[in-house]
């Protein structure tokens, strides 16, 4: 499956992965991660990562 995405897309996912709701999003998962007894990497590393969850948060995100 092709997906195509136009300039407004690219900039809209950009200013998610600038978002301060990304920045909570990666905080709360990694305290998770703590509680359930792993040793997740610096959350300074994971925010300058993009994952498949930005990409899905975003696109559920524009749906509402």
């Amino acid at each position: 499956m092709v997906t195509y995405f136009n300039r407004k897309d690219l900039v809209s996912f950009g200013n998610y992965l600038l978002s301060e709701e990304r920045r909570i999003r990666k905080i709360k998962h990694r305290d998770e991660l703590i509680k359930q007894g792993a040793n997740p990497p610096l959350i300074e590393d994971t925010i300058n990562e993009v994952s498949h969850a930005d990409i899905e948060n975003w696109k559920h995100q524009q749906k509402n």
